[in-house]
Protein backbone atom coordinates (compact mmCIF):
# COMPACT_ATOMS: atom_id res chain seq x y z
CA UNK A 1 0.00 0.00 0.00
CA UNK A 2 1.00 3.58 -0.73
CA UNK A 3 1.74 5.35 2.36
CA UNK A 4 -0.97 7.87 3.43
CA UNK A 5 0.94 11.34 3.35
CA UNK A 6 -0.17 14.41 5.20
CA UNK A 7 -1.04 17.58 3.32
CA UNK A 8 2.36 19.88 2.89
CA UNK A 9 0.82 22.93 3.44
CA UNK A 10 -0.41 23.27 7.32
CA UNK A 11 -3.32 25.55 7.77
CA UNK A 12 -3.32 28.41 10.77
CA UNK A 13 -5.45 26.15 13.33
CA UNK A 14 -6.97 29.32 14.65
CA UNK A 15 -8.91 30.09 10.99
CA UNK A 16 -10.22 26.53 10.73
CA UNK A 17 -9.27 26.16 6.95
CA UNK A 18 -7.94 22.34 7.41
CA UNK A 19 -9.18 20.00 4.75
CA UNK A 20 -11.20 16.46 5.30
CA UNK A 21 -8.46 13.75 5.89
CA UNK A 22 -10.00 12.26 2.97
CA UNK A 23 -8.30 14.91 0.93
CA UNK A 24 -4.56 14.61 2.13
CA UNK A 25 -3.91 11.85 -0.89
CA UNK A 26 -4.17 14.46 -3.57
CA UNK A 27 -1.91 17.60 -2.71
CA UNK A 28 1.40 15.77 -2.57
CA UNK A 29 1.50 14.31 -5.57
CA UNK A 30 0.26 17.59 -7.18
CA UNK A 31 3.25 19.36 -5.48
CA UNK A 32 5.07 16.97 -7.80
CA UNK A 33 3.46 18.19 -10.65
CA UNK A 34 4.48 21.60 -10.25
CA UNK A 35 7.87 22.98 -11.24
CA UNK A 36 9.17 26.28 -9.48
CA UNK A 37 7.70 29.11 -10.12
CA UNK A 38 7.59 29.68 -13.81
CA UNK A 39 10.32 32.35 -15.15
CA UNK A 40 10.82 34.45 -18.06
CA UNK A 41 12.58 32.82 -21.38
CA UNK A 42 16.50 34.18 -21.36
CA UNK A 43 15.92 35.61 -24.78
CA UNK A 44 16.20 39.52 -25.09
CA UNK A 45 12.71 41.35 -25.40
CA UNK A 46 11.39 42.50 -28.12
CA UNK A 47 8.71 45.80 -27.75
CA UNK A 48 6.49 43.98 -30.34
CA UNK A 49 6.68 40.45 -29.42
CA UNK A 50 5.91 41.34 -26.32
CA UNK A 51 2.38 43.09 -27.31
CA UNK A 52 2.24 39.80 -29.63
CA UNK A 53 -0.99 37.84 -28.34
CA UNK A 54 -0.48 34.47 -28.21
CA UNK A 55 -3.27 32.85 -26.36
CA UNK A 56 -6.83 33.93 -25.23
CA UNK A 57 -8.91 32.38 -22.72
CA UNK A 58 -11.92 33.86 -21.61
CA UNK A 59 -11.26 37.76 -21.18
CA UNK A 60 -7.64 37.57 -21.06
CA UNK A 61 -5.12 37.97 -23.52
CA UNK A 62 -1.70 35.67 -22.96
CA UNK A 63 1.32 37.16 -24.67
CA UNK A 64 3.75 35.42 -26.69
CA UNK A 65 6.50 36.40 -23.70
CA UNK A 66 4.05 34.73 -21.22
CA UNK A 67 4.03 31.73 -23.13
CA UNK A 68 7.94 31.87 -23.94
CA UNK A 69 8.02 31.92 -19.98
CA UNK A 70 6.71 28.12 -19.63
CA UNK A 71 8.26 27.19 -23.16
CA UNK A 72 12.03 27.61 -22.35
CA UNK A 73 12.35 24.92 -20.13
CA UNK A 74 11.68 22.19 -22.66
CA UNK A 75 13.75 23.94 -24.83
CA UNK A 76 16.70 23.81 -22.93
CA UNK A 77 15.51 20.24 -22.29
CA UNK A 78 15.64 19.45 -26.07
CA UNK A 79 19.06 21.04 -26.55
CA UNK A 80 20.39 19.11 -23.83
CA UNK A 81 19.18 15.93 -25.75
CA UNK A 82 20.90 16.91 -29.06
CA UNK A 83 23.96 17.81 -27.13
CA UNK A 84 23.79 13.62 -25.77
CA UNK A 85 22.65 12.42 -28.90
CA UNK A 86 19.51 11.74 -27.69
CA UNK A 87 17.69 13.29 -30.53
CA UNK A 88 18.56 13.98 -33.70
CA UNK A 89 19.18 17.39 -35.92
CA UNK A 90 16.23 16.53 -37.97
CA UNK A 91 13.53 15.92 -35.33
CA UNK A 92 15.19 18.97 -33.55
CA UNK A 93 11.83 20.96 -35.52
CA UNK A 94 9.21 19.00 -34.35
CA UNK A 95 10.33 18.03 -31.09
CA UNK A 96 10.21 22.04 -30.48
CA UNK A 97 6.89 22.45 -31.95
CA UNK A 98 5.48 19.89 -29.78
CA UNK A 99 6.92 21.78 -26.80
CA UNK A 100 5.27 24.84 -28.05
CA UNK A 101 1.68 22.71 -27.93
CA UNK A 102 2.55 21.73 -24.40
CA UNK A 103 3.33 25.09 -23.33
CA UNK A 104 0.33 26.96 -24.72
CA UNK A 105 -1.55 23.95 -23.07
CA UNK A 106 0.30 24.76 -19.59
CA UNK A 107 -1.14 28.21 -20.16
CA UNK A 108 -4.57 27.56 -20.51
CA UNK A 109 -4.31 25.51 -17.33
CA UNK A 110 -2.81 28.31 -15.47
CA UNK A 111 -5.41 30.67 -16.73
CA UNK A 112 -8.14 28.64 -15.69
CA UNK A 113 -6.74 27.90 -11.89
CA UNK A 114 -6.24 31.42 -11.59
CA UNK A 115 -9.80 32.00 -12.24
CA UNK A 116 -11.12 29.47 -10.12
CA UNK A 117 -8.21 30.96 -7.89
CA UNK A 118 -9.56 34.38 -7.73
CA UNK A 119 -13.54 32.74 -6.44
CA UNK A 120 -11.16 30.54 -4.24
CA UNK A 121 -9.93 33.51 -1.71
CA UNK A 122 -13.94 34.72 -1.57
CA UNK A 123 -14.48 31.27 -0.23
CA UNK A 124 -11.76 31.75 2.46
CA UNK A 125 -12.60 35.53 3.60
CA UNK A 126 -16.33 33.75 4.05
CA UNK A 127 -14.71 31.47 6.17
CA UNK A 128 -12.68 34.11 8.23
CA UNK A 129 -16.05 36.05 8.78
CA UNK A 130 -17.65 33.02 9.81
CA UNK A 131 -14.75 32.71 12.55
CA UNK A 132 -16.01 36.43 14.22
CA UNK A 133 -18.83 38.13 15.97
CA UNK A 134 -21.11 39.66 13.90
CA UNK A 135 -19.78 43.40 14.80
CA UNK A 136 -16.12 42.44 13.82
CA UNK A 137 -14.60 45.02 11.25
CA UNK A 138 -13.71 44.08 7.97
CA UNK A 139 -10.06 45.93 8.92
CA UNK A 140 -9.59 42.78 11.38
CA UNK A 141 -11.58 40.07 8.93
CA UNK A 142 -9.07 41.13 6.10
CA UNK A 143 -6.15 41.05 8.64
CA UNK A 144 -6.74 37.89 9.68
CA UNK A 145 -7.50 36.79 5.83
CA UNK A 146 -3.69 38.07 4.73
CA UNK A 147 -2.13 36.56 7.65
CA UNK A 148 -3.55 33.43 6.71
CA UNK A 149 -1.80 34.11 3.30
CA UNK A 150 1.00 35.15 4.89
CA UNK A 151 1.79 32.06 6.15
CA UNK A 152 1.17 29.86 3.31
CA UNK A 153 3.33 31.81 1.16
CA UNK A 154 5.88 31.30 3.79
CA UNK A 155 5.42 27.36 4.02
CA UNK A 156 5.29 27.40 0.08
CA UNK A 157 8.29 29.55 0.09
CA UNK A 158 10.16 26.90 2.14
CA UNK A 159 9.17 24.19 0.63
CA UNK A 160 10.32 25.20 -2.94
CA UNK A 161 13.75 26.39 -1.64
CA UNK A 162 14.61 23.02 0.38
CA UNK A 163 13.00 21.45 -2.72
CA UNK A 164 15.76 23.59 -5.34
CA UNK A 165 18.55 22.28 -2.67
CA UNK A 166 18.96 25.29 -1.15
CA UNK A 167 18.31 29.58 -2.10
CA UNK A 168 21.79 29.45 -3.96
CA UNK A 169 20.55 26.81 -5.79
CA UNK A 170 16.86 28.11 -6.77
CA UNK A 171 18.61 31.63 -7.23
CA UNK A 172 20.91 30.16 -9.80
CA UNK A 173 18.27 27.96 -11.65
CA UNK A 174 15.86 31.39 -11.75
CA UNK A 175 19.16 33.36 -13.47
CA UNK A 176 19.55 30.88 -15.87
CA UNK A 177 15.71 31.29 -16.68
CA UNK A 178 16.37 35.07 -17.36
CA UNK A 179 14.18 35.27 -13.67
CA UNK A 180 15.04 37.31 -10.78
CA UNK A 181 14.33 36.50 -7.01
CA UNK A 182 11.40 39.23 -6.85
CA UNK A 183 9.50 38.12 -9.70
CA UNK A 184 9.47 34.66 -8.07
CA UNK A 185 8.28 35.81 -4.67
CA UNK A 186 5.54 37.47 -6.37
CA UNK A 187 4.38 34.40 -7.79
CA UNK A 188 3.79 32.17 -4.63
CA UNK A 189 0.79 33.61 -3.79
CA UNK A 190 -0.44 33.09 -7.48
CA UNK A 191 0.62 29.28 -7.03
CA UNK A 192 -0.66 28.94 -3.72
CA UNK A 193 -3.99 29.25 -5.24
CA UNK A 194 -3.27 27.36 -8.61
CA UNK A 195 -2.50 24.25 -5.75
CA UNK A 196 -5.51 24.87 -3.32
CA UNK A 197 -8.40 24.94 -6.48
CA UNK A 198 -7.13 21.71 -7.88
CA UNK A 199 -6.52 20.56 -3.96
CA UNK A 200 -10.51 20.75 -3.20
CA UNK A 201 -11.46 20.33 -6.73
CA UNK A 202 -10.45 16.87 -7.25
CA UNK A 203 -11.24 15.60 -3.72
CA UNK A 204 -9.84 12.19 -2.88
CA UNK A 205 -8.36 9.41 -5.33
CA UNK A 206 -8.90 6.07 -4.43
CA UNK A 207 -6.78 3.65 -3.36
CA UNK A 208 -6.74 -0.19 -3.48
CA UNK A 209 -4.36 -3.18 -3.61
CA UNK A 210 -6.35 -4.74 -6.71
CA UNK A 211 -5.85 -1.67 -8.39
CA UNK A 212 -2.01 -1.79 -7.76
CA UNK A 213 -2.10 -5.42 -8.52
CA UNK A 214 -4.08 -4.40 -11.62
CA UNK A 215 -1.50 -1.50 -12.91
CA UNK A 216 1.47 -4.19 -11.92
CA UNK A 217 0.17 -7.05 -14.26
CA UNK A 218 -0.18 -4.54 -17.22
CA UNK A 219 3.13 -2.72 -16.90
CA UNK A 220 5.42 -4.84 -16.72
CA UNK A 221 8.33 -2.92 -18.17
CA UNK A 222 7.98 -0.60 -15.51
CA UNK A 223 8.70 -3.33 -12.78
CA UNK A 224 11.76 -5.11 -15.12
CA UNK A 225 14.75 -3.80 -16.93
CA UNK A 226 17.90 -5.74 -18.95
CA UNK A 227 21.10 -5.77 -18.20
CA UNK A 228 23.34 -3.00 -18.86
CA UNK A 229 26.98 -2.70 -19.71
CA UNK A 230 29.10 0.44 -19.48
CA UNK A 231 32.13 -0.15 -21.56
CA UNK A 232 35.22 1.90 -22.86
CA UNK A 233 37.23 0.57 -25.83
CA UNK A 234 40.50 1.47 -27.36
CA UNK A 235 40.18 -0.03 -30.50
CA UNK A 236 43.65 -0.63 -32.14
CA UNK A 237 43.50 -1.32 -36.19
CA UNK A 238 46.08 -3.76 -37.85
CA UNK A 239 46.03 -1.81 -41.02
CA UNK A 240 47.96 1.20 -38.93
CA UNK A 241 50.82 -1.14 -38.87
CA UNK A 242 53.20 -3.17 -41.05
CA UNK A 243 52.26 -6.60 -39.64
CA UNK A 244 50.22 -7.94 -36.67
CA UNK A 245 52.73 -8.22 -34.57
CA UNK A 246 53.92 -4.90 -34.25
CA UNK A 247 50.25 -3.90 -33.71
CA UNK A 248 50.12 -6.16 -30.97
CA UNK A 249 53.13 -4.83 -29.82
CA UNK A 250 51.76 -1.10 -29.74
CA UNK A 251 48.88 -2.68 -28.07
CA UNK A 252 50.89 -3.83 -25.47
CA UNK A 253 52.38 -0.72 -24.58
CA UNK A 254 49.25 1.32 -24.36
CA UNK A 255 47.96 -1.49 -22.02
CA UNK A 256 50.82 -1.47 -20.01
CA UNK A 257 50.91 2.50 -19.71
CA UNK A 258 47.45 2.27 -18.59
CA UNK A 259 48.46 -0.56 -15.70
CA UNK A 260 51.00 2.06 -14.58
CA UNK A 261 48.34 4.44 -13.71
CA UNK A 262 48.60 8.10 -13.61
CA UNK A 263 46.87 7.95 -16.80
CA UNK A 264 42.63 8.15 -17.68
CA UNK A 265 41.82 5.14 -19.90
CA UNK A 266 39.39 8.08 -21.83
CA UNK A 267 42.87 10.52 -22.23
CA UNK A 268 44.39 7.76 -24.14
CA UNK A 269 41.82 6.79 -25.90
CA UNK A 270 41.37 10.34 -27.46
CA UNK A 271 44.76 11.04 -27.86
CA UNK A 272 45.17 7.79 -29.26
CA UNK A 273 42.53 8.96 -32.58
CA UNK A 274 42.90 5.11 -33.39
CA UNK A 275 38.74 4.81 -33.72
CA UNK A 276 37.17 8.51 -34.32
CA UNK A 277 33.89 7.58 -33.62
CA UNK A 278 34.42 6.77 -29.77
CA UNK A 279 38.20 8.26 -29.18
CA UNK A 280 36.05 11.48 -29.01
CA UNK A 281 34.20 10.23 -26.00
CA UNK A 282 37.10 8.61 -24.39
CA UNK A 283 36.39 5.21 -25.87
CA UNK A 284 32.99 5.35 -24.20
CA UNK A 285 30.47 3.26 -26.27
CA UNK A 286 27.12 4.72 -26.75
CA UNK A 287 23.68 3.98 -29.26
CA UNK A 288 22.19 6.99 -29.94
CA UNK A 289 24.16 9.07 -26.94
CA UNK A 290 23.29 6.32 -24.40
CA UNK A 291 25.25 4.06 -21.99
CA UNK A 292 24.54 1.36 -20.12
CA UNK A 293 23.51 -0.52 -22.63
CA UNK A 294 21.63 -4.40 -22.87
CA UNK A 295 23.97 -7.41 -24.03
CA UNK A 296 24.13 -7.44 -27.39
CA UNK A 297 24.80 -3.81 -28.62
CA UNK A 298 28.90 -4.62 -28.60
CA UNK A 299 28.85 -8.36 -28.40
CA UNK A 300 33.05 -8.05 -28.84
CA UNK A 301 33.55 -6.21 -26.19
CA UNK A 302 30.80 -8.02 -24.29
CA UNK A 303 32.72 -10.89 -24.19
CA UNK A 304 35.91 -9.86 -22.94
CA UNK A 305 34.20 -7.53 -20.14
CA UNK A 306 33.04 -10.51 -18.96
CA UNK A 307 36.29 -11.82 -17.17
CA UNK A 308 36.71 -8.50 -15.99
CA UNK A 309 35.51 -7.07 -12.62
CA UNK A 310 33.96 -3.15 -12.77
CA UNK A 311 36.93 -1.32 -13.22
CA UNK A 312 39.18 -3.32 -14.82
CA UNK A 313 41.23 -2.69 -18.30
CA UNK A 314 41.63 -6.64 -20.15
CA UNK A 315 44.69 -7.33 -22.27
CA UNK A 316 44.31 -6.87 -25.78
CA UNK A 317 42.18 -9.22 -27.74
CA UNK A 318 42.52 -9.87 -31.00
CA UNK A 319 39.26 -9.11 -32.83
CA UNK A 320 39.87 -9.63 -36.73
CA UNK A 321 41.01 -6.25 -38.22
CA UNK A 322 41.86 -5.16 -34.85
CA UNK A 323 43.28 -5.50 -31.56
CA UNK A 324 40.92 -4.76 -28.59
CA UNK A 325 42.22 -3.22 -24.94
CA UNK A 326 38.63 -2.73 -22.94
CA UNK A 327 37.50 -1.47 -19.45
CA UNK A 328 34.84 -2.26 -17.62
CA UNK A 329 32.99 0.78 -16.12
CA UNK A 330 29.97 -1.41 -14.67
CA UNK A 331 27.81 -4.16 -15.20
CA UNK A 332 23.99 -4.51 -13.91
CA UNK A 333 21.98 -7.73 -14.17
CA UNK A 334 19.01 -8.14 -15.55
CA UNK A 335 15.76 -7.36 -13.10
CA UNK A 336 12.43 -8.28 -12.78
CA UNK A 337 10.65 -7.93 -9.17
CA UNK A 338 8.01 -10.22 -8.33
CA UNK A 339 4.47 -8.83 -7.30
CA UNK A 340 5.59 -8.91 -3.50
CA UNK A 341 9.00 -6.58 -4.55
CA UNK A 342 6.71 -4.08 -6.09
CA UNK A 343 3.79 -3.73 -4.23
CA UNK A 344 5.05 -0.01 -2.67
CA UNK A 345 5.73 1.05 -6.63
CA UNK A 346 3.07 -0.47 -8.04
CA UNK A 347 0.69 1.58 -5.33
CA UNK A 348 2.64 4.63 -6.09
CA UNK A 349 2.54 4.16 -9.47
CA UNK A 350 -1.54 3.45 -9.76
CA UNK A 351 -1.84 6.15 -7.80
CA UNK A 352 -0.34 8.70 -9.80
CA UNK A 353 -1.85 7.26 -13.12
CA UNK A 354 -5.43 7.94 -11.41
CA UNK A 355 -4.46 11.15 -10.11
CA UNK A 356 -3.60 12.25 -14.19
CA UNK A 357 -6.70 10.88 -15.54
CA UNK A 358 -8.41 12.99 -12.83
CA UNK A 359 -6.63 15.98 -13.30
CA UNK A 360 -7.24 15.78 -17.24
CA UNK A 361 -10.63 15.04 -16.80
CA UNK A 362 -11.37 18.37 -14.53
CA UNK A 363 -9.28 20.51 -16.77
CA UNK A 364 -11.63 19.25 -19.91
CA UNK A 365 -14.52 20.09 -18.16
CA UNK A 366 -12.98 23.86 -17.32
CA UNK A 367 -11.77 24.14 -20.89
CA UNK A 368 -14.92 23.14 -22.28
CA UNK A 369 -17.02 26.01 -19.54
CA UNK A 370 -14.58 28.48 -21.59
CA UNK A 371 -13.17 30.53 -24.23
CA UNK A 372 -10.29 29.60 -25.91
CA UNK A 373 -8.15 30.87 -28.62
CA UNK A 374 -5.19 29.81 -29.78
CA UNK A 375 -3.37 32.69 -31.98
CA UNK A 376 0.29 31.72 -32.62
CA UNK A 377 0.07 27.76 -32.87
CA UNK A 378 3.83 27.67 -33.80
CA UNK A 379 6.83 29.04 -32.00
CA UNK A 380 8.32 31.92 -32.91
CA UNK A 381 10.87 31.65 -35.80
CA UNK A 382 14.16 32.38 -33.19
CA UNK A 383 13.29 29.02 -31.54
CA UNK A 384 13.33 27.06 -34.58
CA UNK A 385 16.60 28.52 -35.99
Amino acid sequence: MAPNPSPPLARTPRLALSPSACCAWVLPALLLSFPLWRGAAAEPADPEEENTVALRVNARAISSREIEAIFRDSYTLIQDKLKRGELKPEAKRDAIREAWKSALQTAIQDQLLDELGTKFRQEIKARIVSNYSPGTSSARIEDAYRRWEGDMVAQLRKQMIEAAGGEKALRDTLTQRGQNWKEWERGLLLEIFRREVLYFSLGPVSDSPAASKAYFEAHPEEFSRPDAWRLRHIRIPKDKFTSAEETLKTAELIRKKLAEGGVEFGEVAAALKYDPATDTRGGLLTVDGKTDLPSGQFPAEERIAKGLKDGEISKPVEVGDAFLIVKREGYKPALKLTWEEAADMAAGLAFTERLKKKKLEFFEKQKSDAYIEIVQKEPPEKWLR
